[in-house]
């Protein structure tokens, strides 16, 4: 016969197991299911192109209208811009995505005029739900190309000479990357990389090229800047609030039982004890 506390050892036993599976698969499940995406806002924001040197300044954006959570455009054909029938530069070539999720990619190809030319590009700012708990990676290169054999730099406007830039929350420096491509002979590439690294509260991001390109030569560059919500942290969270619950159960169990067989024994101590006096009393009798 199964007493209170047995059942009680082996109700906590049952629950032991369940919380065992629980621990198990609690894990797969926060990671199959998928968190609820960024709401991205984009109306307004622009991506945008200055082309700046002594001959004057010219700046070409494109305004992004989507409604949707993801952007994405491609410019259809070079593009000169002219400053008082000067050439600045030329946009030879422009792609842009943006994804609420979040994530902000540009690339792009140009080519300075009759001198050293800067050039900013930006991708269109992606602004979102804040987002709390976040690993954010950010990626850059460039390549320079000589045009006219007397040798092609490419040196970035940002701290340090670098030409590439992932910002957050209105301007916030994640990275900057990317050190100057010099081309003594045809191309030269440079690249810079910054990776899963924790992030404050998160509200948008913005990729940014700035650099100085030498006269007539050629300057392209891929970046992109990502944030992530980390699973880790919703893990930790839900197993060591299974664990704590199992555990607790488990010292409620053992000391109601440790309760129980107290007072079960002293119970019996009093049936003993008369059992005793009533064995003396007949000896006695029989003795007399």
């Amino acid at each position: 016969m199964m007493t209170g506390c047995n059942r009680s050892t082996a109700s906590v036993r049952r629950a032991g197991s369940a919380a065992i599976v629980l621990l198990l698969i609690a894990p797969l499940a926060i990671l199959s299911s998928s968190a609820p995406r960024a709401s991205a806002a984009f109306i307004g924001a622009k991506i945008e192109v200055n082309v700046t040197s002594e001959l004057g300044s010219k700046t070409y954006d494109v305004g992004v209208t989507s409604t949707e959570d993801t952007f994405d455009w491609t410019l259809a054909s070079p593009v000169s811009l002219w400053d008082s029938g000067n050439l600045l530069g030329t946009i030879t070539e422009l792609q842009v995505s943006l994804d609420g999720d979040p994530n902000a990619f540009v690339f792009f190809s140009v080519q300075a005029g009759n001198v050293p030319t800067n050039f900013t590009v930006n991708s269109a700012l992606v602004s979102f739900t804040p987002i709390i708990g976040s690993l954010a990676s950010a990626s850059g290169g460039v390549t320079v190309t000589d045009t006219t054999g007397n040798g092609a730099t490419l040196t970035g406007n940002f701290a340090g000479a670098n030409a590439f830039q992932a910002e957050y929350n209105n301007g916030v420096v994640f990275a900057s990357l990317v050190q100057p491509a010099l081309a003594p002979g045809l191309t030269s590439t440079q690249s810079g990389s910054l990776v899963n690294v924790a992030m404050p509260p998160v509200f948008n991001i913005q990729s940014k090229f700035n650099f100085t390109l030498s006269p007539n030569d050629i300057g392209s560059g891929t970046g992109n800047f990502t944030v992530t919500p980390e699973p880790s942290s919703l893990i930790l969270a839900a197993v060591g609030a299974i664990g704590l619950a199992y555990f607790a159960r488990r010292r409620k169990s053992v000391i109601e039982c440790k309760h129980h067989l107290g007072s079960q024994s002293r119970a019996s101590s009093p049936k003993r004890a008369g059992f005793f006096v009533a064995l003396a009393r007949r000896h006695f009798l029989i003795a007399g």
